[in-house]
């Protein structure tokens, strides 16, 4: 699920920044939180978002977009902020 998201995401840019992906599952509660840091570490952009276990591709595709539109998308691509 995560691992999943996390390395068709990076994929796409070709970088070697780092991403991250950590999900506990509470009942029948998937919770995900992922980060992409710049290679300094001086810039974290961090998501979570939680939701039915069974709908993890989905939380996986969510948080990773969240991420891309908080401004990982700059930061995979190489300009740091």
């Amino acid at each position: 699920m995560a691992v999943r998201t996390k390395r068709h995401r990076n994929g796409t840019f070709g970088t070697r920044r780092l991403v991250a992906s950590f999900a506990t599952v509470e009942n029948d509660t998937l919770t995900l939180t992922a980060l992409v840091a710049s290679d300094d570490g001086r810039t974290i952009i961090r998501k979570q978002q939680s939701g039915l276990a069974s709908d993890a591709d989905s939380i996986g595709l969510a948080v990773a977009e969240a991420l891309l539109d908080g401004g990982a998308r700059d930061l995979l691509a190489g300009s740091s902020t």
